[in-house]
C-alpha cells in the first residue's frame, strides 16, 4: 500500500504518483487535501485509488467522487482504520464556502460513532488526515521548533483521535496537514507524517 500526502489540487504531483503505483500493481490510499474544491477536483482513477479529505477539501463534493473512503471507517482486510476532517488554522484568509467549511472537522456524533468503531476494530493502522495531540505537541516542539504552540488550538479532531490512541495504540499512525515528511515513535505506535506530494509505502499481510 502506498499512502499519499497533501495534494492541493495539484494534478503534477498527483497522476506520477498514481502511474508509479499502478506500474507497480500496488494501491493508493491519499490522507487528505486532495484539493476537492469546485473546479479543482482531482478525481480517483479508479478502485485501487482512493482517498480520505482533509479540511480543504469540500466534504459534498468528496461525497460524489468513487474514490473517496468516507468520513471514517475500517478497513478489515487491510486493518486500517480511516479518519477524515481536520481544523483549519488558515481560516480567516479563507472564503466560506469555497476553500473554507462549516463541517471541515466531523461533528460530535460522528466522532463518537467513530470511536465505537475504533474500539471494536483495534486497528494495526490507523490513516487521518490530522494526528492525535501528544503527535501534534512532539512535531510542534522537536521537528517544528516551536514548542510555544504544542498546546495551542486544542481542535476537536485532535482531540478525538487522542482519546482513539489513549485507548488502543496502534502499529502505524499515517496523516499528512503539517507537510513535513518525518517518522517517529510514541510508545509502540510509529507515527508517519508524509509531506506534500510525497509517499510512504507500507508492506500489508
Amino acid at each position: 500500500m502506498i499512502f499519499i500526502g497533501d495534494i492541493h489540487g495539484k494534478g503534477e504531483l498527483y497522476w506520477p504518483l498514481i502511474k508509479k503505483a499502478d506500474d507497480a500493481n500496488e494501491r493508493t490510499i491519499q490522507i487528505g487535501d486532495m484539493g476537492c474544491i469546485q473546479q479543482h477536483i482531482i478525481p480517483s482513477i479508479d478502485e485501487r485509488n482512493k482517498f480520505i479529505r482533509g479540511n480543504h477539501d469540500d466534504p459534498a463534493e468528496c461525497k460524489t467522487l468513487p474514490g473517496y473512503l468516507g468520513d471514517f471507517g475500517y478497513l478489515e482486510k487491510d486493518n486500517i482504520f480511516y479518519f477524515s476532517g481536520a481544523w483549519s488554522i488558515d481560516r480567516n484568509s479563507r472564503l466560506m464556502g469555497y476553500d473554507l467549511f462549516e463541517d471541515e472537522e466531523l461533528s460530535m456524533a460522528q466522532c463518537m460513532k467513530a470511536l465505537d468503531l475504533y474500539i471494536k476494530s483495534k486497528p494495526f493502522i490507523v490513516v487521518s488526515h490530522d494526528c492525535p495531540q501528544i503527535a501534534k505537541a512532539y512535531l510542534m516542539t522537536n521537528v517544528f521548533k516551536r514548542p510555544d504552540l504544542a498546546t495551542l488550538y486544542p481542535t476537536r479532531t485532535n482531540q478525538i483521535l487522542q482519546q482513539f490512541f489513549e485507548i488502543h495504540k496502534p502499529s502505524y499512525w499515517i496523516f499528512g496537514h503539517y507537510h513535513r515528511s518525518t517518522t517517529f515513535k510514541i510508545n509502540k505506535t510509529r507515527f508517519v507524517c508524509i509531506g506534500e506530494g510525497e509517499t510512504y509505502q507500507l508492506e500489508l499481510s
